[in-house]
């Protein structure tokens, strides 16, 4: 039989501030399975709050996309929700800033955040992938572009134009994907475009447009 002993050194003790738990004695009896492998007069209790539901996550994410709109989830101190809503939304505009600094330095601090927190209140992702949510965001301004927001008319267009550089510099495309002869001549044959060559037309000058 398993025998685990409270405090030595494979059950590290551990907080955090973000947790939205009671303290436990260490990181691992937060795990039910976990817990299920101790002897019975040994196991901590597993509390409910703590294994949470469906509906209490639903509560919870809808609460951090719109914390000034919606009620905060019941049994959960409004500090550490605060502090988890906080520390979502730096990731998130971090995340995005790094794809889009032209926007970001154009549109000012107070103009980046309004449009960071529109798009996690307004839009549902569809891809888990963090290095995909740039594109969500250009996906997300097309969409808004027609709805006759407040934005500068450019801003759908800059958006797109910053987030192909990424999306070219990152790609795993080669020209070695495309069938053609290496050696051929131009000027005898049918010249084969690269799959980082991306030809892209903009209304407005987006290599132009900057803070200033």
């Amino acid at each position: 039989m398993k025998t685990h002993t409270r405090g030595s050194a494979r059950a590290p003790r551990c907080w955090s501030a973000t947790s939205t738990c009671r303290r436990w004695t260490n990181c691992w009896s937060r795990s039910r399975a976990f817990a299920l492998d101790w002897p019975a007069r040994d196991r901590i209790a597993v509390q409910p709050e703590c294994l949470g539901t469906l509906d209490a996550q639903r509560a919870l994410a809808a609460w951090v996309r719109d914390p000034e709109n919606t009620v905060a989830p019941a049994g959960i101190e409004a500090r550490r929700l605060r502090v988890y809503a906080d520390l979502f939304f730096n990731n998130l505009s971090g995340l995005l800033a790094s794809t889009f600094p032209v926007i970001r330095a154009t549109l000012g601090a107070s103009g980046w955040d309004a449009l960071v927190r529109d798009f996690m209140r307004e839009h549902a992702a569809r891809t888990p992938v963090f290095t995909e949510l740039a594109r969500e965001l250009v996906q997300y301004l097309d969409a808004r572009a027609s709805c006759r927001r407040d934005d500068p008319a450019w801003l759908h267009e800059l958006a797109h134009y910053e987030w192909a550089e990424i999306a070219l510099q990152v790609s795993e495309a080669r020209a070695a994907d495309v069938p053609h002869d290496p050696d051929g001549d131009f000027r005898t044959g049918i010249p084969v475009p690269s799959p980082l060559a991306w030809p892209l037309a903009y209304d407005w000058p987006v290599h132009r447009i900057g803070p200033g």
